[in-house]
């Protein structure tokens, strides 16, 4: 196996590494979207609730009863279990029933975002040889615009 051939099976699988690492991505993204972060839902009547239980108890906008790590989210309008954040990007609730899927979604973002970055590296580097036969990798040079004239613009 020449080289060329060697540095070019590790690109190859440098990119099925990165599109493996794109399907599992959007298999978390599916996941946390589609997951109910935990929304509270109420069973009983509000007006009820209002007689048996304290005011700050309860969430005026659900009209449930919240625990006490519950939030109400201004986005979805709803009050969920353990609410972390609403994500814009995803447009999903962060909360009890979907934070490992989404701490695992932008684990893999940033995995991906390494894999990517080391592939880009390493299909830059063009391998070349000396005079003894010797394989030496060096980075490809980007060409340089000239100077301009010391007096100001070329033109």
């Amino acid at each position: 196996m020449t080289i060329a051939s060697g540095r070019m099976m590790t690109i190859a699988s440098g990119r099925m590494i990165i599109l493996l690492g794109r399907v599992i991505r959007f298999m978390f993204l599916f996941l946390v979207n589609c997951t109910n972060p935990g929304f509270v839902t109420n069973q009983v009547d509000f007006l009820k609730l209002l007689k048996v239980c304290e005011s700050t108890e309860l969430c005026p906008d659900c009209q449930t009863v919240r625990t006490s790590r519950s939030r109400h989210c201004a986005v979805c309008h709803k009050c969920v279990e353990r609410f972390d954040h609403h994500c814009p990007w995803l447009g999903a609730c962060i909360g009890r029933r979907n934070r490992v899927a989404f701490y695992l979604f932008v684990t893999s973002l940033l995995t991906d975002m390494i894999a990517l970055a080391a592939v880009g590296i390493a299909s830059s580097v063009v391998e070349c040889t000396d005079g003894d036969g010797v394989a030496v990798a060096r980075l490809t040079a980007v060409p340089t615009p000239p100077p301009s004239p010391p007096g100001g613009t070329s033109w």
